[in-house]
This record gives C-alpha cells, structure tokens and sequence, in this order.
C-alpha cells in the first residue's frame, strides 16, 4: 500500500493562500462599497480582505460612514496616510475606478461577502490548524483548547448596527408605510388573540419568556406558537429541546395537527382510522407547505453559541433562512462565557438571558431573529392569581434582559374549570393588562384563548 503524504505546517500556510482568498472579489466589494453602497459595510468586516491596502479603505468607509467620488477619496487619502504612502494608494484608487461594476447590484455584492465571508473563516481555521500542528513537540492540551475553543463561535452573534438618526429616515419611513400596506406590523402570531393584539404579534429581533409552574403546560404553549408559525403563517421554525427526546416533540406536534389523542401516540395504540388520519394530514401538510419545522434535541447545558451553530448550519443545507426559534427552556442552559472557558461564575441566568438578548438582536448581521423560551417560577407563585417580575427563579437577571414576560399560573378558581390564568409580566412599549384565562387541552397538546370542544 502507498504510503499517504504528511501534510506539514508549510503545506498549510500555501493552502491558506491558494484556495482561501480571492483579490477579484475583495477588489469588486471595495470597489462597490466605496463607489456605490457603503452602508454594506456594516455586513463585514477587515479580516475579510487579505489585502492590507483594502482594509485601509475598508476603515476608511467605516471613519465617515460614506462612498466618495475619485477626487474626494483622493484629497481624503492625503490627509489620512503618509506622505510615502500617497503613491501606494493612488494606484489603487485608480484600480477601486477604473473596476467594471455595470450589472452588478445589492444582491450579487452580497453573494461576493458571503464568499469572502467563508474565505475568511476558513483562513481562520486552518491558521488554528497550524498553531495546533506547531504545537505537537511540545504539546499543551490546555493551550490547543484555547486555539480551537473560537472556532466554535466563528458564527457567534455581536449586536453591532449603527445608523444616524436623520439619514435613516427614508429607510424607516418606507419599512413602515410596508407596515401599513400590508396590514400591520404582524409577522408571526402566538395563536393567542389576546397576545397578539397587546404585543403587535412576534416581532423580529425581539425574545419573549413564558414563565410557569412545573408541569403546566410552557412546553406545550412554545410549540403551540411554533407551530402556528410554521403552518398558518408560512414561516420556518427551528424547535430546540434541551429536556425532551426529539420524538417526544414530534408525537405532540403530530397530535396537534392530525387532533388525534396524544395519549394514543404515547401509547401506540392508535386505530387503522387513527393512522390514516395521520398520514393523510402529513401528506396534505408535505403539498401545501414548502417551509420547514426543524426539531433539535440537545442535551441539558447547551448555550446560544451552540444553538446559532445550528442555525446557521439549517439555513445553509436549507437554502432558506430560520423565521423563529423556539428553545425549551432557559433555566437548563450554559452561558457563552462558560463556554468560551472564562469561568463557572459567568454561569448566571443573567448571563443566559443576555446571550439570549443579542442572539435575537444579531443574528444573520443583525437582521435580527424573534426567540421564544421559558422559564420557571418560585414555589412560593404556585396558584398565585398574578405573576410579577419577582416570582420569576433568578428574577432580576432574567427581567432585566427580556422585554416580554407572560405569566402561567392554576389558581383555586382554574381548578374547578379546567383553565389557566396568564399574567403580563413585563411587555415593552406596551402597557399591562389584568389576567386572562387560557384554555389547555392536554388531550390534543393545544392552549388557546377561546374554549374549543375537541372531543372525538
């Protein structure tokens, strides 16, 4: 058998260079942002150029925030730089004009980023390849864990848009009139009217809480919400599960849209009419339905970082971004400063509810993604009427970072009538209102606002 050939630290640094950079398109980018669009700056970033001339026009976009004629970057690059750098970057002035940009708009640009995007990333991995193979003579594990930990949060989200206020106008002006045009801002509803019409629906970049007694259904109302946004509103939807079997998840979604038992489900004692019924629902769902419902079971401790990971990972074997994600629940994660290794006291609920604040905000280059969770409340709440900030376990960390809180209680008076009551615990821009009554049906893995007879 022939003998493979190593691959040596060298062979890495050619790789580095061969396959992951492309002079032509950070050439086009630069020359798009600084000619015709330079907000796009704000989607990436210097380490995408390898060329050092290029990211010195790249800080020169993000410095004053604008494109510029040829005679202005000129008169701007005097003033920035040394006197025996002037001619240096004259000549790439002349190259960023003279670069043929006709045909290519917004979009095309974008797919360039999101190449030099993975270019980047790439360089970055296999540069912590080297430092690992460096390392093999004298070998440090605690080391080679510190140069592999970032990889793992390469995707990690920072909430980080700027805009001026006044400039910004004509944008927001026109996203709203969109608002308007098409009937509100509503882009995904709970599923619960009353919910809905008080929050506006589930908005993008915003993360709600649904907190509650142990065994009341939270896990139930978050799959409810996702699965009215896959199939009613059209929207992709990733359900995390930190505490259940991925086909637990599965059997109660299955009985929500077939309205077959769950308990029949649980156990397999379904009727020839009962599987029928089943299949016929999926195979209608599978026609009608192009938008997808991903389920992810991850065990207790996995943190936001772990969760983009995925995300990112559906989106791109998915071709189509993630509307919604569920993850069920907060108390049971990891902070990412755990995870990064700075330390079990970084491990706080707080530092949970702000991971799960800037996941929301930034994900996808801030464009933002809504986030629903749960959590649950002190013992001392159990039955209680109203649900306040303070009966949430970790209260002020979790209240602090989460601008929607919605309160889920069995009271004495809930007992008698099979109902809940739900508390607004905290709602942003909007203002409380007294307690409702909710309608579980745990037959059928549904909680509504209205009481439905779903009795077979």
């Amino acid at each position: 058998m022939e003998k493979q050939k190593e691959f040596s630290a060298s062979d890495i640094e050619n790789v580095i260079e061969d396959q992951f950079s492309s002079p032509e398109n950070e050439l086009k980018v630069i020359s798009y942002l600084l000619r015709k669009n330079y907000k796009l700056y704000h989607e990436i970033n210097e380490s995408y150029f390898t060329n050092e001339n290029f990211r010195f026009f790249y800080a020169l976009l993000k410095k004053y925030n604008s494109s510029f004629p040829e005679d202005m970057l000129t008169k701007i690059i005097k003033t920035e730089c040394k006197k025996e750098d002037h001619k240096k970057y004259k000549v790439y002035i002349e190259k960023i004009f003279e670069e043929p940009l006709t045909g290519i708009n917004k979009n095309s640009i974008n797919v360039l980023m999101q190449d030099l995007k993975k270019m980047s990333e790439s360089r970055f991995m296999m540069g912590a390849l080297q430092k690992i193979m460096n390392m093999i003579g004298t070998w440090d594990i605690k080391k080679a864990k510190k140069i592999l930990r970032p990889i793992f949060s390469i995707d990690r989200t920072e909430m980080n848009t700027t805009g001026e206020l006044l400039e910004d106008f004509e944008e927001v002006y026109q996203t709203v009139k969109e608002w308007g045009e098409s009937k509100g801002r509503i882009l995904i509803k709970t599923g619960i009217d009353r919910i809905d019409r008080l929050i506006g629906g589930i908005q993008r970049g915003e993360w709600g809480l649904i907190a509650g007694e142990t065994g009341i259904g939270k896990s139930i109302f978050l799959a409810n919400i996702a699965l009215n946004a896959c199939y009613k509103f059209h929207k992709n939807v990733v359900f995390v599960t930190l505490e259940m079997p991925k086909i637990q998840v599965e059997l109660r979604c299955y009985s929500w849209l077939a309205k077959v038992l769950y308990s029949k489900f649980r156990l397999g004692n379904l009727s020839e009419k009962d599987l029928k019924n089943w299949r016929d629902t999926i195979e209608a769902k599978r026609k009608k339905h192009k938008t997808y419902f991903e389920i992810i079971s991850k065990p207790r401790g996995t943190n936001c970082i772990d969760i983009e990971n995925e995300l990112y990972e559906i989106q791109e074997r998915r071709g189509a971004k993630v509307d919604l994600v569920i993850i069920d629940y907060l108390n049971i994660m990891d902070s990412n400063k755990k995870y990064m290794g700075t330390g079990k006291e970084a491990n706080t609920q707080a530092e949970i509810a702000w991971d799960l604040k800037k996941f929301a905000a930034g994900f996808n280059n801030s464009e933002g993604i809504p986030i629903w969770s749960a959590c649950q409340i002190k013992d001392e709440a159990y039955g209680q009427e109203v649900i306040s900030s303070k009966h949430i376990k970790y209260s002020r960390g979790i209240s602090e970072h989460c601008p929607l809180i919605f309160g889920m209680t069995i009271t004495d008076d809930d007992e008698l009538v099979s109902t809940m009551t739900c508390s607004t615990v905290k709602i942003r821009d909007a203002v409380k209102v007294n307690p409702f009554q909710l309608f579980p049906n745990y037959d059928f893995m549904t909680i509504e606002d209205i009481e439905v007879d779903r009795s077979l």
